[in-house]
């Protein structure tokens, strides 16, 4: 069996397709979810606070000049951490982020891999302790 369905194009421009009844059941339901959608749009408002773009809040508290000033001082104190660091974690992370293994790393410095992992922990020690 086959059903008749109706498309009307933004220009006011209509045209009738016959599909089977199986591709018929799911354009009709989409048709009714998309408008039970706007609906429900038109009748609830909707917080700025949840509109994104690309993933990012455009409103709401994320950029006030108080979140910034904090995150700032957040920075600065972990960069001071990151400071307080010895030569040889610095590098270590370093190599770490750069994404070398713990191997390569024990391979570059001329050190065993438990050397490596304990001052990867000593660091990541360090830094929770700014969390």
């Amino acid at each position: 069996m086959s059903t008749i369905l109706r498309y009307v194009f933004a220009t006011g421009e209509a045209i009738e397709m016959e599909v089977e009844d199986e591709y018929a059941a799911v354009v009709l339901k989409d048709r009714k979810d998309e408008s039970n959608r706007n609906r429900n749009e038109r009748r609830h408002k909707i917080s700025l606070d949840k509109f994104t773009y690309e993933e990012r809040r455009f409103f709401g508290d994320e950029n006030t000049p108080e979140t910034i000033l904090i995150k700032r001082e957040e920075n600065e104190v972990l960069f001071r951490q990151l400071e307080s660091l010895s030569e040889v974690h610095k590098r270590r992370l370093l190599m770490f982020l750069d994404g070398l293994t713990y191997a390569e790393i024990a391979k570059r410095e001329n050190v065993s891999i438990t050397a490596v992992c304990y001052s990867l922990k000593t660091v990541r020690e360090k830094i929770k302790a700014f969390f």
